[in-house]
């Protein structure tokens, strides 16, 4: 059975740990099920409803620190970093190859209501609100005219240099970048108690949307994890899609809150990039 029924069949099951704070890594709306209106009553017949277990392929890439590292760099570091001139030659790869960025809202959509994809969607995701997000990554975004989705948590955010500022957000949200929930401490959801989980979802989601005035539908589990409870949570308030660390690049509407992602790191050729990406769809020629 696919993840997420395997998710929701299990709810209720699991009896929340108490709350165990952890320190920040620093290496240098859908309704809840059950009361979800018939689907003709949200869209009605203008888009045809997908098939919930018909994957789409749509890779999310999963990117942290985009910066040079000094050689005797340790294994998270290398594992969580990116260097600039490598970023740079991947979005390159990505525009000259066809790939077209989207956001979390227009795989919800495709999710709901079979609203189309562009050929060859990618969705580029940044974790954690490095301040070298605004510095290195948006000039090169915004080069090669990529969009990207960055989920900061919000009590990260002004709390020193090496992070992200509000207004450095509110920017990139006006150049077109999205933002998405990574909850207000990075702490791991599942060993927070219901009342402690349900603020640090809600709480972050609007937070950001204050400030930048859209709607934020897409969250990021702090570490991965999360829960059936979890995921109950989320969908209650009024999270759409959700993502983890499992790797792949299907996507399935049945698993919108546990979407795979690519995890890139440093030193990663870009021939193993582009090895872990699908064979990009070539448009034909109108003659």
């Amino acid at each position: 059975m696919l993840l997420l029924f395997t998710i929701l069949g299990l709810m209720g099951m699991l009896v929340p740990l108490s709350a165990q704070e952890e320190h920040p890594m620093q290496p240098g709306t859908r309704q809840a099920p059950g009361n979800t209106p018939p689907y003709e009553a949200l869209f009605g017949s203008a888009f045809p409803r997908p098939d919930p277990e018909q994957p789409v392929v749509v890779p999310i890439l999963m990117y942290h620190h985009v910066r040079y590292l000094p050689p005797e760099a340790d294994r998270t570091w290398r594992e969580l970093t990116v260097d600039p001139v490598a970023f740079e030659a991947q979005m390159a790869y990505l525009v000259e190859h066809g790939y077209h960025t989207i956001s979390f809202t227009d795989l919800a959509d495709f999710f709901d209501r079979g609203k189309s994809l562009p050929q060859n969607p990618v969705i580029l995701t940044f974790d954690d609100g490095w301040e070298e997000q605004y510095t290195t990554v948006l000039p090169i975004l915004r080069r090669y005219g990529l969009t990207a989705t960055f989920f900061p948590p919000t009590q990260w955010v002004n709390s020193s240099n090496s992070t992200l500022t509000w207004a450095q957000i509110e920017e990139m949200s006006a150049a077109g970048m999205a933002f998405g929930s990574h909850t207000v401490n990075h702490y791991s959801l599942p060993q927070q108690t219901h009342d402690e989980a349900r603020q640090q979802l809600s709480q972050s989601k609007a937070v950001l949307e204050a400030h930048i005035h859209k709607p934020v539908i897409a969250l990021a589990y702090p570490e991965g994890n999360f829960s059936p409870a979890i995921v109950q949570l989320a969908a209650q308030i009024g999270f759409r899609v959700a993502v983890g660390t499992r790797s792949g690049v299907e996507q399935r509407p049945v698993d919108r809150f546990a979407l795979c992602r690519i995890s890139v790191g440093y030193g990663t050729p870009l021939q193993t990039f582009v090895a872990r990406l699908p064979v990009p769809s070539i448009p034909r020629s109108h003659s």
